[in-house]
Formats: C-alpha cells, sequence, structure tokens
C-alpha cells in the first residue's frame, strides 16, 4: 500500500470504520433472530461477521438480477437493510422492556411461539446456564482478538502491494464494474469476467465511496473478513462456554491465513457463512424457531454470490 505508515493506518480504519457503519445493524439484527439468548459480548462477536455476509450477499444478487453493478442502486439497497435492520432491533427492544397488559399477556399465554419471539427470559435456565458456563472461557479472548488484528493489518503496513496473482484479477473485475456496469471485459477483448460477484462488487462500492482503488479497498476488507471470521467463531462457540479454546484451536493456526496472505480474497468472505450455519444448524431442533431456517436459506444465498 502506497503512503506512509501513518497514511496506511488511516486508510485501513477509514475502510474498516465505513464498512462496520454499514454492516452492523443488519448483523445484530440477524443475531437477534438465530441466537435470542446471546447477550451483548456474544452479540457483537457475531454481527461483523454476518454483516459483512449480508454486504456481500446484497452487492452479488443485485447484479445478478439487475445485470449490472450501480452505486446509486447498491447504496439504496443498503440503506433499506439497514432501516428493516433498525426496525427490527426496535420493535424487539421495545417488546422486551415494556409492560404488556392483561389482553397482551393473554395473547402470549396462548401461544407459546409468539411470546418467545417477542421476549427473552432472562431468567430462562437455557440463558443462565449459557452464561455460567462461558464466564470462564471469555477471559482473554479480547486480547488474542485484538492480537490476532494486529498480525492481520501487518502485511497492509509491511508491502507495498498484495502477495500472491490473484488480486490482479478481482481488482480488475471491480475496476469493470466501476467504469463498464459489469464484469465485462475492456475493448478490443469480447467476453467477460466469470466471477461470483459479491466481494467484487462490495469492493467496487467503497472504493467509488472513499474515492480508492479497488484494490487497496479489497486488500483491507479482506483482512477485515478475516478478523469477523475469527471472531465470529468465538461467538458462536461461546454458547457452549469455548469462545477461548476454539479461538486458540481453530481460529489462530497459521493455515487459516495462508488463502488470505495468498490473496484469496471471495474466499475468506465465503467463509462467513459458517457462522450462522454453526449457530442454526448445531441447536437443538426443539429449540429452533420459524424463523431460522428462512434465516439460513438467506445465508446460503449470500454465500452462493
Amino acid at each position: 500500500m502506497k503512503g506512509d505508515p501513518m497514511e496506511r493506518i488511516l486508510i485501513i480504519l477509514l475502510t474498516l470504520g465505513v464498512t462496520a457503519l454499514v454492516t452492523i445493524l443488519p448483523g445484530r439484527a440477524v443475531v437477534r433472530i438465530i441466537d435470542p439468548t446471546a447477550d451483548r459480548w456474544r452479540s457483537w462477536m457475531l454481527s461483523p461477521s454476518i454483516g459483512l455476509l449480508l454486504l456481500c450477499g446484497v452487492g452479488g444478487w443485485s447484479v445478478i438480477v439487475s445485470g449490472k453493478y450501480q452505486f446509486e442502486v447498491m447504496a439504496l439497497e443498503l440503506a433499506t437493510l439497514n432501516l428493516i435492520a433498525t426496525g427490527l432491533l426496535w420493535e424487539r427492544d421495545v417488546r422486551q422492556v415494556r409492560r404488556l397488559s392483561p389482553w397482551e399477556r393473554l395473547e402470549l399465554s396462548m401461544s407459546e411461539e409468539e411470546a418467545e419471539q417477542m421476549f427473552i427470559d432472562l431468567d430462562d435456565p437455557e440463558a443462565i446456564r449459557e452464561r455460567t458456563l462461558a464466564r470462564d472461557e471469555r477471559h482473554y479472548v479480547i486480547p488474542l482478538l485484538i492480537f490476532a488484528g494486529l498480525i492481520l493489518m501487518c502485511p497492509l503496513l509491511i508491502f507495498n502491494m498484495p502477495l500472491g496473482g490473484d488480486w490482479i484479477g478481482f481488482s480488475a473485475v471491480a475496476d469493470s464494474f466501476i467504469e463498464l456496469g459489469g464484469p465485462s471485459l475492456p475493448e478490443p477483448h469480447n467476453g467477460a469476467w466469470t466471477y461470483p460477484p459479491g466481494f467484487l462488487a462490495a469492493t467496487a462500492f467503497f472504493s467509488e465511496l472513499m474515492r480508492q482503488e479497488t484494490w487497496i479497498i479489497g486488500w483491507v476488507l479482506a483482512h477485515g473478513a478475516m478478523w469477523a471470521l475469527i471472531a465470529g467463531l468465538a461467538g458462536a462457540s461461546d454458547r457452549w462456554g469455548t469462545a477461548r479454546s476454539t479461538l486458540i484451536g481453530i481460529a489462530l493456526p497459521l493455515g487459516l491465513f495462508a488463502k488470505l496472505w495468498d490473496t484469496g480474497w471471495p474466499t475468506i468472505t465465503s467463509l462467513l457463512g459458517i457462522i450462522p450455519a454453526i449457530v442454526i444448524l448445531l441447536r437443538p431442533s426443539a429449540s429452533r424457531k420459524r424463523w431460522h431456517d428462512p434465516v439460513f436459506i438467506i445465508t446460503l444465498l449470500c454465500v452462493a454470490v
């Protein structure tokens, strides 16, 4: 990455900050649905990975359905996604804290499933058991995540450009999205790039938004996606009280970083679908709610692009 270290750090922080602003609310809304007993700590661990997955899904399917990439259209879609997420979070917060009328209590007693969707009982035995299991395993998780983040950002500060060669093709496709509105090859060539457009559309969007080159944005987004994946694995395993053990045993081995340093950026973002899959599929079938399967299908569609 060009520029002095302070300029590089500023670009990294701005890119990750803008990405977080766009994705955190949708991520938290999905966490509220698929893991209603999650406390604030687990919710913040899970939200970045799910939010980034939704970002790539929205961008990818927008390109596939409309046949072209448009900055304004994607901005409108992301704004709509955040409005929907805000509505879901606000509605559930209001229903959790306000006192129910006698008629509402009667309605809830007639439908246990609806009661589960409307509020979370903090004295529920399942919630108490999860908090007890997770208390000890959460020690040192935050320092480990900070350490992982520093390691992930080192290549951005040390090298002038990404390692490997795949990033050249990804940047070319993202540039084609911006200049031509799709993955078409520039003249005099005839044809189009055939590659899932999700990550590339997100790269093109933030590149236009921040007025930076696509390879720089893609490089930073990929490293941010890896950190979100690591945090998501810790958050998903926290349900069974194994956040620290999973982080050390699965998330931090160097083999997971190899694909990132070889610039397999879309592969990294496709792995984000593991997080909602763990939370939903490893839940006992008896405790699965009607919204779990639709959300799982949505995340699968996001992984597909």
